[in-house]
C-alpha cells in the first residue's frame, strides 16, 4: 500500500469540497419555490417550479454522500501531517466551534426571519438546523479516528491486493454495503438526510470509505479517471430508470446503487480535470464554511423583498442566488480579516 507520508496535495478533492457546499446552497435556494417548502421551516414562495425538482433529484442522490466521501478523504490527507491529538484539536477548532456558534447565535437569526415572515410569535431557538451535517462530522470523527489511526501502522501486514489490481474488484464490492445500509434504515425519503439515522449511518459509510479510497493508493483514483465515462453513463441510465420506470420513488437499494456510481463519476472527473491548484480554489476552499454557515440569512433577508415583487419565478430564482452567494462572499471577506471571527467560522 502506498504510504500516508505521501504529501502530494489533491486540489481536485478540495474542488470537490467547495463544489459540493455550493450545491447545498443551490439546493436551499430551490426549496424557496417548492410548495411544501413550509413544512421544513423555509420561507415558501407563492410561485413555485416544480419541474426544478427533477434536476434536483439526481443531484440530491448524491450531493450530501459526496460531501463525507470527501471529508473522510480530507481526513486521510490530513493524518500524513498529525498525530491523532493534533488531528482532533484541529478538527474541533474548524468543526466543533464553528457548529457551536452557528446553533446558538446564526441559526437563530435565520429562524426569527422566518417567523416574522410567517407572523409568527418571534422565539429564540437554538438548532443545528442546516449546520446538522457539521454534528455528523464530529461523531465520524470520534467514532473513526482511532480506527484510521490503527489501520495506517497496519499497512505492512495487509494483503496486497488491498491496494493493488484487480482494483476494480474492491470499488464494486463497495456497493454492496451502501445497498445494504439503505434497505437496512429504509428511509421514506432516501434525499432526507438532515437530522435522520439514515443521513448519520449513509454519511457515516461515505466518510468511511473516503478515507479507504485514499488509503489504497493511487490505482484506485487511476481506475476511475479512466472508466469516468462509463460510471457517468451507468449513473444517468440508474436516474433514467428511477424517473421512468419507479416516477422517483425507486426502492432504496437501488438509489444506493445510483449514488454510488454518481460518487464513481464524479470522483474520476474531478480527478482528470479539476486536480490543478488555482487561486480561485484557495480562496473558495478557505470560505466554504463560513459562507454555508451564514447564507441562511441572507436567503431569508432577501426572501423579504424579493418575493412579494412576484418576478417570473425563474428570474426570481436567479435573482435570490445570486444575491444570497454575493451576501456570504462579501460576509466571508469582511470575517477573513478579523482573527476572532475566523476561528469562530473555521476559518485556519
Amino acid at each position: 500500500m502506498d504510504n500516508l507520508a505521501n504529501t502530494d496535495r489533491r486540489h481536485d478533492i478540495d474542488w470537490l469540497r467547495t463544489i459540493a457546499i455550493f450545491l447545498l446552497m443551490l439546493y436551499h435556494t430551490t426549496i424557496v419555490f417548492q410548495p411544501w417548502a413550509n413544512e421544513v421551516w423555509f420561507i415558501r414562495s407563492e410561485q413555485s417550479l416544480e419541474t426544478l425538482w427533477l434536476l434536483m433529484e439526481a443531484l440530491n442522490i448524491w450531493r450530501i454522500p459526496l460531501l463525507f466521501l470527501v471529508s473522510g478523504m480530507g481526513v486521510a490527507f490530513a493524518m500524513r501531517r498529525r498525530t491523532w491529538l493534533q488531528l482532533v484539536g484541529e478538527r474541533v477548532m474548524r468543526i466543533v466551534l464553528p457548529l457551536i456558534f452557528g446553533m446558538f447565535l446564526v441559526v437563530p437569526i435565520h429562524l426569527m426571519l422566518f417567523q416574522s415572515y410567517q407572523s409568527m410569535p418571534l422565539e429564540y431557538t437554538s438548532h443545528a438546523a442546516h449546520l446538522w451535517f457539521l454534528n455528523n462530522l464530529v461523531i465520524y470523527l470520534s467514532l473513526f479516528v482511532a480506527l484510521f489511526y490503527w489501520l495506517d501502522t497496519r499497512r505492512g501486514h495487509w494483503p496486497q491486493w488491498l491496494g493493488k489490481p484487480p482494483i476494480a474488484s474492491w470499488l464494486y464490492l463497495s456497493i454492496i454495503p451502501a445497498m445494504l445500509l439503505a434497505s437496512w434504515v429504509n428511509p421514506e425519503n432516501f434525499a432526507a438526510y438532515a437530522s435522520s439515522l439514515h443521513g448519520l449511518v449513509y454519511g457515516g459509510y461515505c466518510f468511511l470509505l473516503g478515507f479507504m479510497f485514499i488509503y489504497v493508493g493511487p490505482s484506485l483514483q487511476l481506475y476511475l479517471q479512466r472508466w469516468r465515462f462509463l460510471h457517468l453513463a451507468v449513473a444517468v441510465t440508474l436516474y433514467l430508470s428511477r424517473l421512468l420506470l419507479w416516477e422517483l420513488q425507486a426502492p432504496n437499494w437501488l438509489n444506493a446503487l445510483e449514488s454510488m456510481f454518481w460518487l464513481f463519476a464524479i470522483l474520476g472527473l474531478a480527478g482528470h480535470y479539476l486536480n490543478r491548484p488555482s487561486r480561485v480554489l484557495r480562496y473558495l476552499s478557505a470560505g466554504v464554511y463560513p459562507m454555508y454557515i451564514v447564507h441562511m440569512v441572507a436567503l431569508y433577508a432577501n426572501c423579504f423583498w424579493l418575493l412579494p415583487l412576484q418576478l417570473n419565478p425563474s428570474l426570481s430564482l436567479l435573482i435570490l442566488t445570486l444575491c444570497t452567494l454575493v451576501q456570504s462572499l462579501l460576509f466571508y471577506e469582511l470575517i477573513r480579516h478579523i482573527p476572532w471571527l475566523r476561528k469562530l467560522f473555521g476559518i485556519k
